[in-house]
């Protein structure tokens, strides 16, 4: 039985944290053996070496306990709770809820077609932590085998079940927690097959070539901050494992669908917790794309209620191996326990449109137009060099006229001073490199790095410059040259400046809004967000109907002329008109108005953006 939800956390509330290494394995070795003696199981071999002398706080949460939370399950959260934060971030280590694991092992057995004995199908969790999943399995199987008459008795039958269950993972003492809850979960009759090290890099040579079942919340090491980034040995060992797979920024997480997939039975399952990101991050296309060769997307479920307390958003994908390849596939999205749609399984080159119909993101088809934006516009984006290259060269300007300002002091544009058709420049405080600035404007002559001086100068022309992270594509027209993007603002200057306000309507459209939401599902800083990338920009398919465009383009300019004298009515009215417009210039529903205008910023939150 899963521990009730509050029992157990009132225990885990009333455990000390971020012990030391002596103290947290005598602590929860008291408490295995405290739950394992409510259970029946009056032995723990995996902490029969540790001394039972846990810390006082612990002696106290245990005569609290109560007896429904007394079960296998509440090892592993004790356990994370007993860890130090830091430590937590460092290796990735989120244990996951018992309702999150059942949900997705019982995904991931729907999908699986398991032959032969129903008490001989071997489970691997390769990063098992506390067990959840793989106690989530055993009772899976227990059910399972009950209802087709398997096995003999009750703890016979729990018995055969853990003897096929094998854990790998980092931490030794993890893996004890992991031991320890199913010798209690199988009443003493057996324990699980274990392996400390790191999976991803080798498996002990007596272990079997594939798995029945492979399921896992494996740890979310993204590779942009400094105390999750792989090493370099780390990242030569990885490449040796995988090649290019493991090149990049993609996320450690990713690298294990592709292990699972190799060790995968014919007739079996991998169900994975992942973070969303791997659904559409351009680092993880090498993953998807190897993914697809093998086995199909069968099931994405997204968390729809924040179970984990990591702050990243997570899903769980379930594969099956190809055996034939079907000529049609289709993934069965879930979000929490409702089924929201069936997809066709998107290319690999991105997984995200998935996510986009969990997130009632509306699919649009591609437009059938043969000119993109790319092919008349210079599209680009700074890196890393142009943001702190200019960072001694940007002073606060708000009382210099703009008459007075020299050509070479463009204003700087954020994200934050940029809204729909809408310059927020000098309205509102914006924040560069830790500051808040009121009128921030880059001294180009200050730049100290000659090609960054230069990239600047270059982007001194009449262009769009167009934001990251927001809910709906917002780009604003600098007609003059005037403006220069801070990273990761992208700057979009095409040929003839004619199109300016051609390509402000075609960058604004509700469609557009749509496609990159469904293209980069799950990579922006929170789900309403799309992190837009240049690459994709480029790649966007203009209008194939001219006359509604040239109206979309009439509107983008009155809207921006509204915005600067002021009239909040007159712009809110132009953005209709420019949506209209655009819906009939790609040929799509008119229900995209409605959903594009309730993403658009109100003014309230303009005020505070």
């Amino acid at each position: 039985m899963v521990a009730e939800a509050g029992a157990s956390e009132a225990f885990l509330d009333a455990l000390p944290s971020g012990l030391d290494d002596e103290h947290a394995l005598a602590a929860i070795a008291a408490i295995a053996r405290h739950i394992g003696a409510m259970q029946g199981c009056s032995v723990i071999s995996a902490f029969a070496d540790v001394a039972d002398v846990p810390p006082n706080a612990v002696l106290t949460a245990l005569e609290s306990l109560d007896p429904d939370a007394a079960t296998p399950d509440v090892l592993g959260p004790s356990w994370e709770v007993l860890l130090a934060s830091e430590d937590r971030r460092a290796q990735g280590a989120h244990f996951t809820p018992p309702h999150v694991a059942d949900r997705v092992v019982a995904l991931t057995m729907d999908a699986a077609s398991l032959c032969g004995d129903r008490l001989a199908v071997t489970v691997w969790d390769p990063t098992a932590g506390g067990g959840a999943f793989l106690l989530a399995a055993a009772r899976a199987l227990e059910v399972r085998a009950i209802r087709s008459k398997s096995g003999g008795d009750a703890g016979d039958i729990r018995g055969q079940i853990v003897s096929n269950l094998y854990a790998s993972d980092l931490d030794p003492i993890a893996l004890r927690v992991c031991d320890a809850a199913l010798e209690i979960w199988a009443g003493g009759r057996a324990r699980p097959i274990l392996a400390q090290g790191d999976a991803l890099l080798d498996l002990p040579p007596a272990w079997p070539t594939s798995f029945s079942l492979i399921v896992g919340n494996p740890p979310f090491l993204g590779q942009l901050s400094s105390d999750t980034a792989r090493s370099k040995t780390m990242l030569a060992a990885l490449q040796d494992r995988f090649g290019d797979l493991a090149r990049g920024y993609v996320d450690q997480a990713g690298l294990f669908i592709e292990l699972g997939l190799r060790h995968l039975a014919h007739d079996g399952a991998l169900g994975l917790i992942l973070p969303q990101s791997i659904l559409g991050a351009a680092d993880a296309a090498g993953v998807r794309y190897s993914a697809s060769t093998k086995a199909r997307l069968t099931t994405l479920w997204v968390d729809d209620v924040g179970a984990f307390k990591a702050a990243v958003e997570v899903i769980a994908a379930v594969f099956v191996p190809h055996v034939t390849r079907e000529a049609s596939e289709v993934t069965t999205v879930l979000l929490g326990e409702a089924e929201v749609a069936a997809v066709q399984t998107p290319p690999a080159r991105s997984w995200a449109p998935l996510l986009a119909a969990a997130q009632n993101i509306p699919l649009v088809p591609t437009p059938t137009g043969r000119t993109r934006l790319g092919d008349i516009a210079l599209v680009t984006a700074g890196f890393r060099q142009h943001f702190y290259g200019i960072a001694d060269a940007v002073i606060d300007d708000d009382n210099l006229d703009a008459s007075e300002r020299p050509g070479s002091m463009p204003r700087l544009m954020t994200s934050g001073s940029i809204d729909p058709l809408a310059n927020r420049w000098g309205r509102s405080p914006v924040k560069f490199a830790g500051q808040h600035w009121n009128a921030p404007v880059v001294m180009i002559d200050n730049i100290a790095d000659a090609a960054v001086r230069e990239w600047f100068v270059q982007r001194m022309v009449p262009k769009l410059l167009l934001a990251s992270q927001t809910p709906v594509l917002e780009v604003v027209v600098d007609p003059t040259g005037g403006l220069v993007p801070s990273v990761p603002v992208i700057s979009i200057e095409p040929a003839d400046a004619s199109m300016l306000w051609h390509l402000a309507a075609a960058v604004s459209a509700p469609s557009t809004c749509a496609l990159m939401l469904a293209e980069a599902a799950g990579t922006g800083l929170s789900a309403s967000a799309i992190r837009v990338r240049a690459k994709a920009i480029g790649e966007m398919v203009l209008p194939p109907e001219a006359s509604a465009w040239d109206r979309g383009a009439k509107a983008a300019e009155r809207a921006h002329l509204a915005w600067m004298s002021n009239d909040e009515d007159g712009h809110s009215a132009a953005l209709r008109e420019l949506a209209v417009a655009m819906v009939a210039a790609y040929g799509c529903s008119d229900d995209l108005i409605d959903w594009w205008e309730a993403r658009l910023p109100k003014r309230r939150d303009r005020s505070q953006k």
